[in-house]
């Protein structure tokens, strides 16, 4: 199997097991966009989803460069929904599998709901500035998972809302959820303690 990837980082910050593959290209597409800097500090939500589109873009548009050279049998995409320059490109591809993280319509649904928490820690035009980039990248997403031939989902329940939200059909959806180390996540040799430990873990209810 000969494998190619396109990650948005710089090729410094990737792992050596990954650069010492022989089978494996790694090409490294890394964003300009940083915090602290004027523009984030601004509007850092507005100005990161658009370093990250027009980094999708350019990312989108070597994978058909490369495609055209040396056809691959399959492209998957992890994390974001969202096809960028895949999407109208779609009848020139091989199969395209889309394994989202996160998607725009659960975090618009919240944001509406928590409405008149939020207004008592921002202003109302960083608030709806927030729902409009949210509206659209649910659009986005509801279009471009519409055009994948396989969605993978991390858990059932969030199958479900890829259903729900984005109408994503039966037979076009997995579920794989994200893999745990289990040697590395165990409890540790200390001591032993008489009161068991507590934990708070915060989220929003499914």
């Amino acid at each position: 199997m000969e494998v190619e990837i396109f990650v948005g980082a710089a090729e410094t910050k990737l792992p050596p097991v990954l650069r010492s593959q022989p089978r494996l290209l790694v090409h490294s597409q890394a964003t300009r966009w940083r915090y602290g800097r004027w523009y984030s500090r601004v509007a850092k939500h507005v100005s990161g989803a658009a370093a990250r589109a027009t980094q999708l873009r350019r990312t989108g548009a070597n994978v058909i460069a490369r495609h055209q050279v040396n056809p691959f049998d399959a492209i998957y995409q992890f994390s974001t929904p969202e096809l960028f320059a895949l999407y109208g490109r779609r009848h020139r591809l091989p199969p395209v599998v889309v394994h989202p993280e996160v998607h725009a319509a659960g975090e618009l649904r919240w944001h509406q709901r928590e409405r008149a928490l939020a207004m008592g820690a921002e202003s109302r035009g960083r608030h709806f500035a927030i729902r409009s980039m949210l509206a659209a990248r649910s659009a986005v997403q509801h279009q471009d998972l519409s055009r994948a031939d396989l969605v993978i989902a991390p858990a059932s329940r969030f199958a479900e809302l890829l259903r729900q939200d984005c109408d994503v059909s039966d037979d076009r959806i997995r579920v794989v959820p994200n893999p745990i180390d289990v040697k590395r996540f165990q409890p540790g040799d200390g001591p032993r303690r008489d009161e068991p430990r507590r934990v708070l873990f915060v989220s929003r209810p499914p």
